[in-house]
């Protein structure tokens, strides 16, 4: 499943650090893993899904919290 190639390339980004999005790169970098394995997901909705995820998880988390989230927001 395409899911699981994303949690890996973000594991591999984030191997030893919790993703929190307080870097402007560090969110480009999280929509373009996910745009590069979903191409047929409007860019825009994808970038909404990630903004939505850091705003509301205030606490620093795991790559595959973040994608948990996003994968229910993006269904």
């Amino acid at each position: 499943m395409k899911w699981n190639k994303v949690e890996n390339n973000c594991k591999a980004l984030y191997e030893y650090q919790l993703i929190n999005g307080s870097k402007p790169t560090e969110r480009k970098i999280l929509i373009k893993v996910i745009a590069d394995e979903f191409p047929e997901l409007p860019r825009m909705r994808i970038a909404y899904a990630v903004d939505r995820c850091i705003n509301s998880v205030a606490a620093p988390m795991s790559p595959t919290t973040f994608l948990t989230f996003v994968q229910s927001y993006l269904k």
